[in-house]
């Protein structure tokens, strides 16, 4: 699945969202005939899972809930976000990304304003390469990359490799955050931050993060 949004003047935003986590979402209760569905399934492709490329003058966003991108030939989700003007966030949860050729997970953001990548209740194994690999820059505030209840386990280099780099500050959060017999590093980080670079890791370190920030 190759899926690109642009937006010159304005907010790009591509979602791939279950209808299980959209229907708790949502003010009111929804009849049917039958039932929600389990999610977004890119499985078993010969490229990327899923490919997403977003491009906003504004707002970058690319959000994925309950999204399987399993035993693809490249990467299980490839998504890059740039924004000209304002700030670029990937989310990823309830996801998971298995057994692919590549990466796992492999999100690039570049914003004016603030990057960051957030994957909660994610698992990345098996893969070739990365189970989970970040590249976020910001070029006039932070960059930041959060991390909870993420397993990363026998992935063929890194479990988790993290690199963020910001005028303003770089700064990641790990917690609940398993890596575990993987053929590299269990997590490689790289914080880069011309007003600071922090890094928080363990049980706390969300109430840390959130406190700081």
């Amino acid at each position: 699945i190759n899926v690109s949004a642009v937006a010159e003047e304005g907010v790009a935003i591509s979602a791939f969202v279950s209808s299980d986590l959209l229907m708790g979402l949502l003010p009111f209760d929804m009849e049917s005939g039958g039932t929600a569905g389990s999610g977004m399934v890119a499985n078993e492709n010969g490229h990327d899972g899923l490919k997403i490329r977003v491009e906003g003058e504004e707002n970058a966003y690319a959000i994925l809930a309950g999204v399987t991108a399993n035993d693809n030939v490249n990467d299980g989700v490839n998504a890059r976000l740039d924004c000209m003007d304002g700030d670029a966030y990937a989310i990823a949860a309830y996801a998971e990304a298995l057994r692919n050729g590549g990466q796992g997970f492999a999100f690039d953001l570049d914003s004016a304003e603030d990057s960051m990548a957030a994957l909660v209740n994610v698992s990345a194994n098996a893969n070739a390469l990365q189970g989970i690999r970040v590249n976020a820059a910001s070029g006039n505030a932070n960059a930041y990359a959060l991390l909870n209840g993420v397993g990363t386990a026998s992935n063929g280099s890194a479990g988790i490799r993290l690199d963020l780099g910001a005028a303003g500050e770089a700064a990641a959060c790990l917690s609940a955050v398993e890596s575990s017999y993987n053929d590299g590093r269990g997590a490689h980080i790289d914080l880069q931050g011309a007003e600071g670079a922090n890094l928080w890791l363990g049980s706390l370190a969300w109430a840390d993060f959130a406190d700081y920030y």
